[in-house]
């Protein structure tokens, strides 16, 4: 997959078409080098199996350890594994999960020699991946990227950013000068978002969280005004609110709200806040304005997560919803903005979805005209503990970025070379329809979908 492609999980037991690919299929153990694997849950058993069994393979495992006792434990667990090293990200003081799910997988077939990289949607388990009846579903994206005759560092913001969160998790330097090796120019046009665990301070915090969301969609040129529509999948849900919701909206608009933030000295007799007046964070290149009404986007903005009668009634029934969260508090908090749920059906009926993945349709032409909308995918559900927080640190005056989870996904264009050209000859219609993506990627849900009266509920 030189270009990169957007698969769904094969189910076993379930029809399954040319969009979907096994565990097996994606790491490809017969010619695999190195393995590079980051996860929130695991199933070592399962996981070691999938892998060669050759002397020679080495592997990284990137694993959640929030206590030294459960280190210990999972160090203990896997100290017979031969050529295997731990890396434990940091998840110190507000930071409690890392959720992030990453492959980095080295082949090497003869005298030819590539990287897959696999952003999927779920963890290292066989009920991700299919097995248990085939009763939940994952997406995942995946990319092969040629060796160069050298190392090259200077390649694309996708190479750029991989390389900041895997150097913030603490993988070995060994693997971050492996990944230079390789040639990124397929991914021009993409870009690898995530989000820090910990707390991030001034410009730092363009980097990363929904900021970093922003600062990619910009760098892309996929920024826009007005108008934007958007359709989030999610498989767990926080506690929402206008406030978090505008931010995220904003910042698939491009503004990453770091600007606003920003203390200017008071003028002469103003005897309140120092806070100025936000400004919008234009420029001659993107000449656009953020959407400042929450009641119109609210109306632009889907949010799709299971009722309670679409998992009861699931192959799986209410037994296999564990993976699927959201609290009842939540819900019935007056802050709670009920009417922007939708039922998340998935296309694979009885079928539910593990997916995270938010699909942007803007109304207004995008700095790259070539491209008439965009998609993120990754392991970032809708929730502030996902995409961060920003406030003003009382210490030194400088916008700081809490994040409490460690994440990391994908932004891909949809070129408007798929819908084609209009009998008249003009540009395409914005924003497109959902159908625009197909090509692209594989939509999971039903649309249009009924508003949710009674969802799901589920706790850890």
């Amino acid at each position: 997959y030189p270009s990169g492609v957007v698969k769904k999980t094969y189910l076993k037991g379930a029809a399954n078409g040319p969009e979907t690919i096994t565990f097996e299929d994606v790491i490809q153990s017969t010619t695999l080098v190195t393995t590079v694997l980051s996860s929130f849950q695991w199933d070592y058993e399962w996981v070691l199996k999938q892998l060669p069994s050759r002397r020679d393979h080495k592997s990284l495992f990137i694993i959640h350890g929030k206590t030294e006792e459960e280190r210990k434990a999972i160090t203990e667990v896997l100290s017979f594994v031969p050529l295997l090293k731990l890396c434990f990200p940091k998840l110190e003081g507000q930071v409690n999960v890392m959720h992030s799910k990453l492959m980095l997988l080295f082949h090497k077939d003869g005298e030819k020699e590539w990287l897959r990289i696999v952003v999927p949607t779920g963890n290292l388990t066989d009920y991700d991946w299919g097995d248990m009846g085939g009763v939940m579903e994952n997406m995942l994206f995946l990319i092969d990227l040629p060796k160069l005759p050298s190392i090259n560092p200077e390649q694309t913001f996708f190479m750029q950013e991989l390389l900041r969160f895997v150097g913030a998790q603490d993988v070995p330097e060994n693997i971050l000068n492996k990944i230079v090796g390789y040639d990124f120019s397929a991914t021009e046009k993409m870009a690898f978002v995530h989000t820090i665990g910990g707390s991030i301070l001034g410009e730092e915090a363009r980097c990363t969280g929904y900021p970093g969301l922003a600062t990619a969609v910009k760098e892309l040129g996929y920024n826009s005004g007005k108008g934007l529509e958007i359709d989030f999948v999610t498989s767990s849900l926080g506690a929402l609110k206008e406030d978090f919701l505008s931010a995220l909206y904003r910042a698939a608009q491009g503004f990453d709200g770091i600007d606003a933030k920003i203390k200017k000295p008071a003028t002469k007799g103003d005897k309140k806040s120092t806070m100025s007046t936000p400004e919008p964070e234009l420029t001659s290149i993107t000449p656009h304005e953020p959407e400042t009404s929450f009641a119109t986007i609210s109306s632009s903005f889907r949010i799709y997560f299971p009722s309670s009668s679409t998992v009861s009634s699931s192959n799986g029934g209410p037994n296999c919803g564990g993976t699927i969260c959201f609290q009842r508090s939540f819900w019935n908090a007056p802050t709670f903005p009920q009417g922007m749920i939708y039922d998340c059906k998935s296309v694979r009926p009885g079928t539910l979805m593990h997916n995270k993945l938010l699909l942007a349709r803007p109304a207004t032409k995008m700095k790259d005209e070539e491209a008439c909308a965009w998609a993120y995918l990754g392991s970032a559900n809708l929730s502030e503990s996902a995409w961060g927080k920003l406030v003003m640190d009382r210490a030194t005056k400088q916008p700081k970025l809490n994040c409490r989870n460690w994440e990391c996904g994908v932004i891909l264009p949809v070129p408007k070379s798929v819908l084609g050209r209009t009998l008249g000859g003009e540009d395409v219609k914005r924003p497109v329809g959902l159908e625009a993506f197909e090509k692209v990627v594989p939509v999971p849900m039903k649309t249009p979908a009924e508003r949710v009266e009674r969802p799901w509920f589920f706790t850890f």
